[in-house]
């Protein structure tokens, strides 16, 4: 911020203050914009403001002078001021680091590069029902995809990997760019539910993750093997800086009829309104949810394997095997989920398959990057902005 104020001091030092200049007859400009009377600025006389990233600079042309149209009534008048320069160092937050590193849209993952493989890619998409009226820009999002991307980081004392950057909603309906993480280790092999229903807002896995023994780092009961069992998540649950970190935020729980669908035909399917029954959500507002299958797909990178239905086996990349989505398929009660030989898939009464369960989270916006390069060896560290 650059400011224009009253010099206290040399007023002082003159003895001037029953002389002053009426700042009303004063006017200055910004490089050589606009005259501004210099009155109207009230008390905060913030002139100009700009934004320097590491590096940069930048000149700023501040002029001031009499008002033309004054009279005599400045002659014998005296103003003392002096122009401040405030800057304050920000951190950027962890959305906007990685952005920086996006490839450009133009970069196909056919036509990249090895270093551009680490980063991430750029997907536009056709909005879902529950996305009417969202604009171009929301509906694009940035995902890490293929088999060996830079998306390693630590979260909750532990290795996660990042999904991407999307436009995702608040509890309050709120929309902003967040990022999106998957634990890269599975905690364990649960059902999705152990009463037929495919509905995850009500769902014992989304329990024992969101109030349960994940949550609370404790033990307790989680589904496995048709029933509940005990559980012990002392050492891998949610870690109270963990938890302030996490943005509760929209989970789309829209479903697809079948699984012979591309990533692009699940995204619209996810965010859609079609459930198995009338009585399941089309949303649900959460904290820790599971990765769509479209996620799975869109992971794969290649223009083959985008233009490919997900349960083809074609493509690996590196979203984990034999883990639970979130989504329902709406003609049964059954959950996808991605198969261990690599293709989606959902069996027979599906919720009660013993299938690994990979916690997924949006980050809150005051999350920053304080070290690391994404790679195995040298993952990002997260740490909330300090105010």
């Amino acid at each position: 911020n650059v400011k224009i104020l009253d010099d206290s001091s040399m007023i002082e030092e003159d003895g001037c203050g029953d002389r002053l200049l009426d700042k009303s007859r004063l006017k200055y400009s910004i490089d050589g914009g606009e005259p501004v009377i210099l009155s109207t600025k009230g008390e905060e006389y913030i002139v100009a403001t700009d934004t320097l990233g590491e590096g940069e600079s930048v000149v700023i042309e501040v002029r001031m002078w009499i008002d033309e149209n004054a009279g005599n009534e400045v002659l014998g008048r005296h103003y003392h001021g002096k122009i401040v320069v405030e800057g304050v160092q920000t951190t950027p937050n962890a959305v906007e680091t990685l952005y920086a590193k996006v490839n450009d849209k133009t970069v196909s993952y056919d036509n990249a590069t090895e270093e551009e493989k680490s980063e991430m890619f750029t997907f536009t998409h056709q909005a879902g029902e529950q996305q009417a009226g969202w604009s171009e820009e929301e509906l694009t999002d940035y995902r890490y995809v293929g088999k060996t991307p830079n998306n390693y980081v630590i979260f909750n004392d532990e290795v996660w990997r990042i999904i991407g950057i999307f436009t995702v909603e608040d509890e309050n309906g709120n929309k902003e760019q967040r990022l999106k993480l998957t634990r890269n280790a599975p905690i364990g092999m649960y059902n999705w539910n152990t009463n037929g229903s495919n509905n995850w807002s009500n769902s014992e896995m989304q329990e024992v993750l969101n109030s349960g023994p994940y949550y609370q780092r404790t033990s307790g009961q989680c589904p496995r093997d048709r029933q509940m069992i005990d559980c012990d998540f002392t050492n891998i649950g949610l870690t109270a800086n963990a938890k302030a970190m996490i943005q509760k935020t929209k989970w789309y729980l829209g479903g697809s009829p079948n699984y012979d669908q591309t990533a692009s035909s699940f995204y619209r399917f996810e965010r859609g309104t079609s459930v198995s029954s009338s009585e399941h959500p089309s949303y649900w507002i959460g904290d820790v949810g599971l990765i769509y299958p479209s996620d799975f797909g869109y992971a794969g990178g290649s223009n083959s394997c985008l233009s490919s239905v997900l349960n083809s086996k074609l493509c690996i990349s590196w979203v984990a095997l034999n883990s639970w989505t979130i989504t329902q398929r709406t003609a049964y009660s059954y959950v996808f989920y991605i198969f261990r030989t690599g293709y989606l898939n959902n069996g027979s009464n599906a919720i009660v398959y013993d299938v690994n369960m990979h916690p997924t989270i949006y980050l809150k916006s005051n999350v920053i990057i304080t070290s690391g390069d994404g790679s195995s060896s040298d993952p990002y560290i997260l740490e909330p902005r300090s105010s």
